[in-house]
Parts: structure tokens; sequence; C-alpha cells
């Protein structure tokens, strides 16, 4: 990696934010954010239910289980939650598989034929991103977890992209770690900037739901699948977004990646 390409890429990097650039950015990203939505809504409906249902049903029967108690239906509240996490983080990982897929550039028709032949690369990418979260729940490895995540995210589409093999896999992660490196300042900062806000607006929002439906209906259980499809909606946006840069930058620098080849 010679330092004065690096260089050069930092800088360029930080033109992104160009206020005539990043509108463009945005513009790109809620096109591509209305066409995967769409997508979603056609063939995976049933796990945009779920993220909804399912919240709902955790806080509801973990908030109910005095009455489940005393039918001597299960002995451990926990059961309970358990089998709701594990049910949430299923189908939140299916739901961000195949937005990757309804979002990612490519020439494909994306039907139900589409969507099939790239169920089968699910394991690989599971996998990748089980030790992204491990990561993540180290607090010394938190920010770089998170930065590993989106070079993890980069490099799922640069393998599904690619030729599809176990060896491409490595080569595609490659790709996206030396993509993030090589534009490290833009990533950063909307990585910091972005999701502060974002996350502090949905905190917010979070509090300003269950309060009233407190003081409306006495429980809080709907906020929890009000904010549920709020935060889909702020990740959704995120990956039409880093799909959008994905693109451009892959094509505007495709030779820091595939020397002396062409782009897929």
């Amino acid at each position: 990696m010679a330092t004065n390409t690096l260089s050069a890429c930092w800088k360029a990097s930080l033109s992104f934010f160009k206020p005539s650039e990043f509108k463009v950015l945005l513009w790109a990203t809620g096109r591509n954010l209305n066409t995967s939505i769409k997508l979603m809504l056609r063939y995976f409906w049933w796990l945009l239910a779920a993220i909804v249902i399912i919240p709902f049903c955790i806080v509801k029967l973990g908030g109910d289980w005095q009455a489940l108690q005393s039918i001597d239906l299960y002995t451990e509240p926990t059961i309970l939650m358990v089998c709701g996490a594990l049910l949430l983080t299923l189908s939140t990982f299916l739901l961000t598989f195949f937005y990757v897929l309804c979002a990612r550039p490519s020439n494909e028709l994306k039907n139900a034929s589409y969507f099939i032949t790239y169920t089968p690369y699910m394991g690989l990418v599971a996998l990748l991103w089980v030790v992204m979260g491990i990561m993540g729940h180290i607090p010394l490895l938190r920010f770089a977890a998170q930065m590993a995540s989106l070079a993890g995210f980069l490099g799922t589409i640069f393998f599904l992209d690619g030729k599809n093999t176990l060896k491409d896999f490595g080569t595609a992660l490659l790709n996206g770690l030396q993509m993030l490196i090589y534009f490290a300042p833009f990533f950063a900062l909307l990585n910091i900037v972005g999701i502060l806000v974002v996350m502090a607006l949905l905190g917010l929002v979070f509090m300003l739901l269950f309060w009233l439906e407190m003081y409306l209906f006495g429980t809080g259980t709907i906020s929890f699948s009000i904010v549920a499809m709020f935060l889909f909606l702020f990740y959704a946006a995120a990956m039409s977004f880093y799909m959008v840069m994905y693109t451009k930058i892959k094509h505007s620098y495709h030779t820091l990646f595939f020397q002396d080849k062409q782009t897929v």
C-alpha cells in the first residue's frame, strides 16, 4: 500500500462531505432504499412482520408472567425471553442478509430465483457476522469492531459480486478491509457522528413513545415494536448508503482492488 496512494485516497474521501457531492450520495441512497424496501415488502414481508411482532410478544409475555405461572405452563420466565431473543436474532440476520441482496448493485433480475441462488452463501456470511458480533461485546474493541463490521459488510458485497467460491471469500474480505483503510477518514467520521446522532434520536423517540403509551394505556409494550421498525429503517438506510459508497469507490478506484482487471 503506497503512502502516496493512501494519502491521496484519504484526501479524496474527505471530499465526499462536500455539500454537492454528499447531496448526490443521499439522492442515490434514497433511490436504493426505495427500491430495496419495495423488494423486501414483496418477498420478505414476513420477516418485517417478525421484527415487529416478536419484540411485542417478548415484552408482553414477560410482563404477564405471573398469569402464565398460575397455570404452570413453564417453570422459568427466562425460557420465553431466551426463545424470543433467539427468534429475534435469527429474524434480524435473515432480514439483514436478504436486504443486502435487495440493495446490492447487480444486473441480475431480482426475483425469487435470484434470492434462492444466493441463499446457500448465507452460512459464510453468518460466520463472519458472528465473529464481528463477539468482537462488539469486548469493551476495548467496540469501536474497532464497528469498523471491522463495516469492512466485513463491504467484503460481503465484494464476495457476492465475485465468483462465490471459498477462496474468493478471503479475497473479498481483504478487499473490504482495503476499501475501509483507503477511505478511513470518511467511514470513521460517518460512523462516529452518524451513529451517535441517530441513536440519540432513536432513544429520545423511544422514551417519548414509551411514556405516552404508559400514560394512555398503562403499558409500554407497543413502543418496543415501533422502535424495532425504526431501527430496521435506520439500518436499511445505512446499508443502502454504504452500497452507494461501495459502488462509487469500486468503479472510481477499481485498480486499488482489481489490478489490471475490469470491475464486475
